[in-house]
């Protein structure tokens, strides 16, 4: 609900209680997946670094790396998709091809993204001092900079892939009904 209201206020749109209540409607299952899926992820990437660690040695090491490495594109990957997936203006749009706008934009842009990434979880981790900011304000504010930062540039890398004609659509697998079986000789 809260990625909604500050993606309406991005988008330019008044917001109102109500939409709080319209957001857990529309949005809560699909979100309750998501964070299902991205907290299932976060737990086992994070059972991998600790068993990398713990494992030593070169594929201890190896290990550890890459589930870190896992760890951090999740983050850095989840600030335009929670955005992205409440989108007013992507409404009609199926969820799958939102996750994968939020994908590319992780390739368009990944260094904007990190640093992005790096600068909110400064903030939630400085605010963890003050709990009642935690709880109230910094996770409103990191939203609010992850739409404001991260729908314009979805929306210039759609009109970018919709000029080039591959966007953001599931490609249709050929008509082969027309196609005649020649028997083969031997």
């Amino acid at each position: 609900a809260l990625a909604r209201l500050a993606a309406l206020t991005a988008r330019g749109r008044d917001v109102v209680l109500s939409d709080v209540v319209d957001a857990i409607r529309r949005f809560g299952l699909v979100a309750l997946v998501a964070g299902t899926v991205a907290t299932l992820a976060a737990a086992i990437l994070a059972s991998n670094v600790i068993v990398g660690v713990n494992l030593g040695g070169p594929a201890g090491w190896v290990l550890s790396t890459l589930a870190a490495t896992g760890l951090i594109v999740l983050w850095v990957y989840g600030l335009p998709f929670w955005v992205l997936l409440v989108d007013p203006e992507r409404d009609g749009q199926p969820v799958i091809a939102r996750a994968r706008l939020a994908a590319l934009l992780l390739v368009a842009i990944p260094g904007r993204l990190s640093w992005l990434a790096l600068l909110l979880a400064a903030l939630l981790l400085i605010s963890t001092v003050a709990i009642v900011a935690l709880l109230t304000i910094a996770p409103a504010y990191a939203l609010l900079v992850s739409a404001r930062f991260g729908l314009p540039q979805a929306d210039r890398l759609e009109r970018w892939l919709d000029d080039r004609g591959a966007a953001a659509r599931p490609r249709q697998r050929p008509d082969r009904s027309r196609l005649q079986r020649v028997p083969c000789k031997r």
